[in-house]
């Protein structure tokens, strides 16, 4: 089982062009509990076991190299 931070998570929301949830037409509404916004738990679910891996550093960073002086 994979996690996502909550950075992560609003990095991928303002992002994402797919991303299901917002006020935009084809997206699905908030829900709100008091002040918090909270998503459909399926259509979140769905939303990330449908394609790749999204967000993060991606691939292994290659080393460093010294800069000739």
């Amino acid at each position: 089982m994979q996690s996502i931070t909550p950075d992560g998570l609003r990095y991928i929301a303002r992002t994402a062009e797919d991303w299901p949830f917002g006020d935009k037409p084809r997206q699905r509404a908030y829900e709100m509990a008091g002040r918090t916004r909270t998503m459909e738990t399926a259509a979140f679910l769905e939303y990330f076991r449908q394609g790749p891996r999204r967000g993060g550093r991606g691939l292994k960073p290659k080393p460093r190299t010294k800069k000739p002086q």
